[in-house]
């Protein structure tokens, strides 16, 4: 004997089913963004240290084969700048990405050859193109030289003029140290807050 259907019933889904898997979805998403976040920064992160690490031993090679030109690094609360050749490279960071620069310069006069303010005048009446590199900013956006929040390192036959440096540095996630050592190369480190 059959067995008599007594409903007919549509194939869908109804809208009870329909809003758990939208919460579920929604729920599995607000655990696993903050974790894609802190990865993305971390990339960020390790992209910068890679990024300053060849701009250094550019201007180490340059500083060597063309030891008459000065060759210097400002750095910036949010970035750093430098010449290379008649280029200006600007380098901003994202992630409220920080360095904590130092209070007064750890080189003297003696030391440097020249001082930071001639140095700045040089740099100011240079009028070249400015590029920005994969920074998220404006290429158009001048770097005033002349803030007290600046940070000149100098490079002078493939060394670094003065004493090796530590610059402290912070993201919103990460903090680390950026070290300049006296043969021109350059160690990033750098650990979850």
């Amino acid at each position: 004997m059959p067995i008599l259907e007594t409903g007919n019933r549509s194939a869908g889904y109804t809208l009870l089913e329909i809003v758990a898997v939208i919460t579920l979805i929604g729920l599995i998403l607000t655990i696993a963004y903050p974790r894609i976040d802190l990865s993305a920064e971390r990339v960020e992160v390790g992209y910068i240290g890679r990024l300053i690490q060849a701009d250094f031993k550019r201007m180490k090679d340059e500083s060597v084969s063309d030891p008459s030109s000065d060759f210097a690094v400002t750095f910036e609360p949010n970035g750093y700048s430098l010449f290379i050749g008649e280029r200006r490279i600007n380098r901003s960071f994202k992630y409220h990405f920080a360095f904590e620069l130092p209070e007064a310069p750890l080189q003297s006069e003696a030391e440097e050859g020249t001082s930071s303010s001639a140095v700045n005048q040089n740099a100011s009446q240079q009028a070249e193109p400015e590029t920005s590199h994969d920074t998220g900013e404006s290429a158009s956006e001048p770097i005033d030289d002349t803030t007290e929040t600046s940070y000149k390192v100098h490079i002078d036959r493939g060394e670094v003029s003065g004493e090796e440096l530590q610059i402290p540095w912070q993201t919103s996630h990460f903090k680390g140290s950026l070290l300049c050592k006296k043969d021109g190369f350059v160690e990033w480190k750098y650990e979850k807050k």
